[in-house]
């Protein structure tokens, strides 16, 4: 206890790739707290190597009616089999971030002149194509399989996965078509390799900072990140937007990081006394000063109000997370292995260096991912 009553928080911070934690895991030497992400809470969990916090938060009034004040989808990306094994202690929303000077330069309409209705993947495009140019070009950020093209396959109404983790759908019409609009606009000259993050070997959120792009679909971090960089030097204030809509409607993904308890933890008593704190609205309320200093959103909206008095966001923020579904993932394994050739496949697609089809494409890489899908089963 210090003078002021408070009991302090000691811990000690291991940093570890995502194989090591895995194996210091199987081996039960594992820390007692571990920071997660949907796609990987789903197979540990899977694999009784997390532990379940429903029936402590079932236990208790206090911590369920928090557990209940949070926004639903980051609940539902750490839920597995209706028992949910995370802490959500950073959060974000996919946006389209964008320069609002490079528009204003080309006398083309933002996105938020155009307005929401109006801003589709169709408009998307001929905007893209507009501002684009040798010394900016169109720009798709972070293509990775939670942001960017999964926001655009959700869009056109595809999934990585069926809902039980077990099929892979890169080979759904669905899925094609949004392939096949990345394609198109890299071919056409409006946006640059759609599976490179970095321009210049620049990350997207620098890239956005340093207006070597003019648009860019991400997380809302990418925008926090570029604004405070350029704040202070006044160079340009870039604004954020809903994404663009499309086919199956205007779908974001809501994509969080988190923590857990290792299930052989030895102890666990003071790490379920830490999760219950987690779920607080002050905790939730230090995550969202944080923001001032890190880009992250807190889990409950109620918590948010230092984000919200000092107009870090666009008023429209909340309705981001409204009808947005949790990062794609698949419950059977950790995925992150399989996307390295997906992602070569792909930039070999954008870069002209595979001129089939796209279906045919996107047919092999999903025969490559359910094979490796059926492997994984087969030892779980």
């Amino acid at each position: 206890m210090d003078a002021a009553g408070l009991d302090w928080i000691q811990y000690e911070y291991q940093q570890a790739d995502t194989t090591t934690l895995e194996t210091r895991m199987a081996a039960g030497d594992a820390p007692d707290l571990i920071y997660v992400y949907p796609e990987l809470a789903q197979p540990w969990a899977a694999r009784n190597q997390l532990v379940s916090l429903t029936p402590h938060i079932d236990a208790d009034p206090d911590w369920k009616a928090d557990v209940e004040a949070f926004i639903p989808s980051m609940n539902a990306g750490y839920t597995y089999n209706g028992e949910l094994y995370a802490l959500t202690t950073a959060a974000e929303a996919e946006c389209c971030s964008f320069n609002p000077d490079r528009f204003a330069a080309k006398g083309v309409d933002s996105p938020s002149a155009v307005g929401a209705e109006a801003f589709t993947l169709e408009k998307f495009r001929e905007m893209n194509c507009a501002i684009a140019d040798d010394e900016m070009g169109g720009y798709f950020g972070h293509m990775e399989f939670n942001q960017g093209l999964g926001d655009i396959v959700a869009c056109f109404g595809g999934q990585y996965f069926s809902e039980d983790g077990t099929q892979a759908l890169l080979n759904t019409p669905e899925f094609v078509a949004a392939v096949e609009y990345v394609a198109g606009m890299v071919a056409d000259g409006c946006a640059i390799d759609g599976i490179q993050s970095t321009r210049d070997g620049q990350w997207v959120a620098a890239a956005l900072a340093n207006q070597l792009c003019a648009t860019v679909i991400a997380g809302d971090w990418a925008w926090g990140w570029a604004h405070k960089t350029q704040l202070e030097a006044g160079e340009f204030q870039p604004e954020m937007f809903y994404i663009p809509s499309g086919p199956a409607g205007r779908i974001p993904i809501a994509h969080s990081a988190g923590v857990a308890l290792y299930a052989s933890t030895s102890n666990m008593d003071a790490g379920l006394a830490f999760m219950k704190f987690g779920f607080t609205k002050e905790f939730q309320e230090v995550a969202a000063q944080m923001y001032e200093v890190a880009p992250q959103f807190p889990a409950r909206t109620d918590a948010a109000d230092p984000i919200f008095d000092n107009e870090l966001l666009p008023a429209f923020f909340t309705e981001l997370f409204e009808g947005s579904i949790p990062s794609p993932f698949t419950p059977v394994i950790n995925p992150y292995p399989l996307y390295g050739y997906m992602y070569d496949m792909w930039a070999d697609i954008f870069k002209g260096n595979d001129t089939r089809p796209i279906q045919e494409v996107q047919d092999e890489m999903n025969e490559r991912v359910q094979r490796d899908l059926d492997d994984a089963a087969f030892f779980m």
